[in-house]
């Protein structure tokens, strides 16, 4: 059954052999994202790793409209951006197998087969030298580890606790060369990213924040929420003005929002149980949003100790009450000291940065750098 479903989603029509054509050498490594809709966020910060170690780096996206400006910042010669349909990346490599290339790098494992295994996977590069690489990116753990068929091959964007599995981490957060400025307007910005519904990331908390610091007499800030069902009709209107929705937009829009921000506010809730699989085996986008734009996270006790930030580098609060306090503190802070934790960010971000380039140069063995 699973056979039939893969023919029929990406091997139906009389055109199945045909695929683009794609110029591969020995020194080319392939970047696949597999999902149409999502994840696309991380292939420039793995294309980065990738190309610090010495690849040209080939990189397989869906030609979704909102994915063309995700490398717009980012530019490098031995780089190259190729947009397809999913069908035609995988008509691709049914013919063509891996060719010359080093190996591949799918930064959505499971999602071109069983959710229950790598099998499609393994089957569709299953022609490919010992010396080819097959990396794949999991974004949730939770069921490779309770199946018990996670492989050394798996690569995750943050640590996992769970069920004392360990997995080689590597975390892209970089985005592109961007202007990383200071605090230098009096109306404090924020953005918040995420699907906003009240079992994922708690909108609810930061409304209720909102009302307090209001109410307080604060008034200079600005608060940018983007994602999907983002909408200020559920607002009190005397808060509406401290908001901004903006709902699903491009890279470019996204990068633009990030660059003007002072903070990024992180929605995670420790009391929320369906938050709790942040802390055990999947990663927050927020993560590499901070580290990449070096912009200081509100977050957490809990989700900032298991990510690796703390108070020289972040806002943290311990409990969700405490969240007015926190973004309080922010809008108040003086940008001597806001400064000072940037850079404390910057360093934070090298590290992370360091660690994951030579945990994937591991991960593949000998590379050309």
């Amino acid at each position: 059954m699973e056979k039939f479903r893969f023919w029929v989603r990406y091997g139906a029509g009389s055109n199945f052999l045909h695929s683009p054509r794609i110029e591969v050498t020995n020194k080319t490594f392939f970047l696949w994202e597999p999902s149409s809709r999502h994840h696309a966020e991380v292939l420039p910060g793995y294309a980065k790793y990738l190309l610090d170690l010495g690849y040209e780096v080939s990189v397989l996206i869906n030609s979704h409209p909102l994915n063309r400006t995700l490398f717009e910042k980012f530019t490098h010669p031995h780089l190259k951006v190729i947009f397809m349909t999913q069908r035609q990346i995988v008509r691709f490599f049914i013919k063509n197998g891996l060719g010359k290339a080093q190996g591949i790098l799918i930064t959505t494992a499971r999602k071109i087969g069983d959710q229950n295994s790598y099998a499609r996977e393994y089957k569709l590069f299953s022609n490919r030298s010992d010396d080819q690489k097959l990396l794949l990116v999991e974004h949730d753990v939770k069921i490779p580890i309770d199946k018990k068929f996670i492989d050394s091959n798996v690569i995750t964007i943050n640590k996992i606790n769970y069920q004392n599995t360990n997995t080689l981490v590597v975390n892209p957060h970089y985005f592109g060369e961007f202007s990383s400025s200071s605090c230098t307007s009096n109306l404090v910005q924020f953005v918040a990213v995420g699907l906003l519904k009240s079992g994922r990331y708690s909108m609810d908390n930061l409304i209720e924040a909102v009302k307090k610091i209001h109410q307080e007499g604060i008034y200079n800030f600005q608060i940018r929420i983007i994602g999907k069902r983002a909408s200020i009709e559920r607002l009190p209107k005397h808060i509406q003005k401290y908001f901004i929705f903006q709902g699903q937009i491009s890279y470019s829009e996204l990068y633009s929002c990030m660059e003007k921000a002072d903070y990024l506010i992180s929605l995670l809730d420790d009391s929320n149980q369906d938050h709790q699989r942040y802390l055990t085996t999947a990663s927050s986008g927020s993560i590499q949003l901070s580290y990449g734009f070096i912009k200081p996270l509100i977050i957490g006790e809990k989700f900032a100790s298991h990510y690796g930030f703390d108070r020289f580098n972040s806002i943290i609060y311990d409990k969700k009450n405490d969240l007015p306090l926190a973004i309080k503190r922010a809008i108040q802070l003086d940008k001597e000291s806001y400064g000072l934790m940037k850079s404390k960010l910057a360093i934070s971000s090298d590290k992370v940065y360091k660690k994951s380039l030579e945990n994937l140069r591991c991960a593949i063995g000998d590379c050309p750098s």
